[in-house]
């Protein structure tokens, strides 16, 4: 097809081969449940208490878990349950006294 190839006298730029590490299929998964449910209980006291660094810590363990899991659902569900919750926790932080 004309207009893919690359104009006369230069070749297409090599690209370097995408290296994504992935836990062993072993990975325990007592552990993913683990953070899961640590992570949880951190963004429901961060956002109790109006604090945005509980709500992100459990964010990041969530991820975690979501990556030890291989579920991709669940780390995108909580990407964006976080920059839902975000500005709300800002926001009681503001009222509390």
């Amino acid at each position: 097809m004309p207009g893919l190839a690359p104009p006369p006298g230069l070749s297409p730029a090599p690209s370097a081969p995408l290296t994504l590490w992935l836990p062993p299929a072993a990975a325990p998964i007592w552990l993913a449940v683990g953070l899961l449910a640590l992570g949880a209980a951190a963004q429901v006291v961060g956002y109790s208490l109006g604090r945005v660094g509980p709500l992100l810590w459990g964010a990041g363990l969530v991820l975690g878990a979501a990556w030890l899991d291989k579920d991709v659902t669940l780390a995108v569900g909580q990407l964006l349950v976080t920059a839902l919750a975000l500005p709300l926790t800002r926001e009681r932080g503001r009222r509390r006294p």
